[in-house]
């Protein structure tokens, strides 16, 4: 029986420990991702200490990229999920695998975009005009 209750300890602190290894691994990136129906409307997400939210630029001199309205994430092995916070939140759901994001508003799926990954550094660099103009 003694072995039985280490067995089913290992067994839950193992997986409790491997659901939550992908915790964090998106620190300090962007992820850019296409959408529309013919993938030219363009939105980004950083992810910054279990926390995601999307780029703006400041109004006040000098310009620079600033995070707006920052919720919590979380990750499973497979998946990566956040929820908009407000009247209206909108859930989304990131496959880890194919980097597809689903975008849900109650339970209809309202689009699903095609992303990539990228340094937040490059993603500055990539828009440093916009910042100095």
């Amino acid at each position: 029986m003694k072995t039985l209750r280490y067995i089913l300890l290992i067994t839950f602190f193992s997986t409790s420990i491997f659901a939550e290894e992908g915790n964090g691994e998106l620190d300090g990136k962007v992820l850019e991702c296409l959408h529309g129906k013919y993938g030219v409307t363009i939105t980004h997400w950083i992810f910054d200490g279990m926390h995601v939210s999307t780029p703006l630029v400041t109004r006040e001199l000098p310009l620079r990229i600033q995070q707006g309205n920052r919720v919590q994430y979380s990750t499973t092995v497979d998946s990566v999920h956040w929820k908009t916070s407000g009247v209206r939140s909108v859930r989304y759901t990131l496959d880890r695998k194919t980097l597809r994001l689903k975008k849900h508003y109650r339970a209809k799926e309202l689009s699903v975009s095609e992303c990539q990954v990228m340094a937040l550094k490059e993603f500055e660099a990539r828009y440093q005009m916009l910042i100095q103009h």
